[in-house]
């Protein structure tokens, strides 16, 4: 059988042809492109897009959850890369095993001694 693409269609035959993307990926672009995410790479600097995407929550892999132990608590999201690559610290906890550095929703790291806002701003 004799391939072809085409725009984004794949000829399979003269009769067939499928999309050449799955329809959930052409459905996460339909989202991406209500909220405005599509192209906002473009035209920005390596700094722009890593903030953009602290910012927005895109890919990030670890949850703090920051605040008093008898008070309110936040989560913040971030991203390990980044954090490894510019703490040894962050690096020390990451290389751990430890099972709150997992990735994932379920594994969140409990910061007590720091007030949400200012563990903000240290990320960025």
């Amino acid at each position: 059988m004799m391939k072809q693409t085409l725009g984004s269609y794949v000829l399979l035959s003269q009769l067939q042809c499928k999309p050449a993307y799955p329809t959930a990926y052409v459905s996460l672009l339909q989202v991406m492109a209500v909220r405005g995410e599509i192209g906002w790479q473009s035209e920005k600097t390596l700094v722009e897009c890593m903030r953009y995407m602290l910012d927005n929550e895109i890919a990030t892999d670890v949850c703090f959850e920051v605040g008093p132990l008898d008070g309110v608590t936040v989560k913040v999201l971030a991203h390990k890369y980044m954090l490894i690559s510019r703490s040894p610290v962050f690096e020390a906890l990451f290389s751990s095993g430890m099972t709150e550095c997992r990735s994932g929703s379920e594994a969140a790291i409990r910061v007590e001694d720091i007030d949400a806002t200012i563990f903000k701003e240290v990320l960025t």
